[in-house]
């Protein structure tokens, strides 16, 4: 019997309670028997390195609804959301899915795939080149465009940060001919940067929770024992305690585990100030030529970021200083860190060239072993096993491996090197994950 599997594009920067419900609900809605998650691993799209390590976060995603979750590469995170959208799909199409499944403010694919066409076509692009050519930046050049041929309701879903992302996932599907059907789940609550509400909170609310409670209480995260964090807190004062509710209450006993895990032995977390200056040490060693060989670095930015580096202060001082109406700052935020990290557009891949396995439990076991067979991807799950791909491939590990090493550089407790190397898939043989 074919088991009908969804998959899902996604960060978990942390997993949350919003991130659950998403899965229980494609598998309830979409009729899905397994949920596979394709996931950035220690680097996320905005431009930054994840809170909590990419073991730490997959874990928590199977001990709470998923089956397995494969990693999707830093050169294919550390892009536009165009790139990061077709790369996942092409992911999870290679994997062998059923189903797209994401979460959107609007909560209905029909308008969302207009929108797609629309942008899959070339009808748009001269109001777009005409209001580039005003200074707009990308986004609200192309809103303009879009407003300009169909009227200000369809802009105005591109305003919403999950719509526009859940647009690129409906034209990655349209440019591979992908017969994934796809999905959407109107988002509940809190929304993108917004904090908490109606049972649920924005991922960019709980990091700042995280680094509340880390600064009052290093070491600190809600477990199982809730007598002994209350204790905890208290005697670090009201702050500590604060934060600690929130995150009680807005992320699932499952995933509060694997962070109360790596929050004890000091892998986690990892917060801005511990890597603003060493990403400026970085910078300060790289000449414009290698600023311009980094994706989307255009119209003499190359020039411009060179000079901030030179002027002196950390990674976000630099940000700022190059960050400007017609260059958004997460687009900046991607180029300082790619070409801190030695990503250049020659590492962009349309599609990851190897399924590397994060973690998973029986059920994504068996379909892994199925992906094996279909043989549209090579599997990975053991790091030496790399030797035996392609060049593109050990490319591509490469990458991951320096982003590792300089990520373990970065934890409270510093951690070695080759952790790519000695880190095996985390495998949870419980009965059942929570729902």
């Amino acid at each position: 019997m074919h088991m009908r599997v969804a998959g899902i594009i996604a960060e978990y920067n942390p997993f949350h309670s919003g991130h659950m419900l998403h899965i229980a609900r494609t598998r309830r809605e979409a009729g899905a028997d397994a949920v596979i998650v394709a996931m950035s691993g220690n680097v996320v799209q905005r431009g930054a390195f994840s809170i909590y390590s990419k073991w730490s976060r997959a874990r928590a995603a199977v001990a709470c609804g998923a089956v397995l979750v494969v990693e999707l590469p830093a050169v294919c995170v550390l892009s536009s959301a165009e790139h990061y959208a077709e790369s996942g799909v092409a992911l999870l199409e290679l994997l062998g899915c059923d189903l797209l499944s994401f979460g959107s403010e609007c909560g209905e694919i029909a308008p969302l795939d207009h929108l797609a066409q629309i942008l899959s076509g070339t009808e748009w692009l001269p109001f777009f080149r005409a209001e580039m050519a005003r200074g707009l930046p990308f986004a609200a050049a192309r809103a303009a465009a879009v407003a300009a041929l169909c009227g200000p309701d369809a802009a105005a879903l591109l305003s919403s940060p999950n719509n526009t992302l859940g647009v690129e996932y409906l034209r990655a599907l349209r440019a591979r001919s992908a017969p994934l059907r796809p999905f959407t789940i109107a988002r509940e609550g809190a929304g993108h940067h917004d904090s908490a509400e109606a049972g649920t909170a924005s991922a960019t609310y709980l990091r700042g929770q995280i680094a509340a409670l880390h600064t009052a209480a290093p070491g600190l995260f809600p477990s199982d024992r809730s007598d002994e964090d209350a204790a905890s807190a208290a005697l670090s004062g009201t702050e500590a305690a604060q934060a600690l509710a929130a995150l009680r209450a807005y992320i699932p006993a499952g995933a509060r585990r694997c962070f109360a895990h790596e929050t004890a032995h000091g892998f986690g977390p990892v917060l801005p100030e511990m890597y603003d200056r060493l990403l400026a040490v970085r910078l300060r060693a790289l000449r414009p030529e290698h600023f311009a060989a980094v994706s989307d670095v255009s119209e003499g930015l190359e020039h411009r970021i060179f000079t901030a580096v030179q002027a002196g202060g950390g990674f976000s001082d630099i940000l700022r200083a190059v960050k400007t109406k017609r260059y958004a700052y997460t687009r900046v935020a991607r180029i300082l860190l790619s070409a801190a990290l030695g990503i250049t557009a020659a590492d962009r891949r349309s599609a990851p060239p190897y399924a590397r396995v994060l973690a998973l439990n029986s059920r994504g076991a068996e379909l892994l072993r199925a992906a094996q067979e279909r043989g549209r991807i090579p599997i990975l799950t053991k790091p030496a096993a790399v030797s035996s791909l392609s060049a593109e491939a050990q490319r591509c590990f490469a990458v991951e491996q320096r982003v590792t090493d300089f990520y373990a550089l970065c934890s409270p407790n510093i951690r070695p090197c080759a952790l790519e190397l000695t880190t095996s898939p985390f495998f949870d043989g419980s009965a059942h994950a929570e729902q």
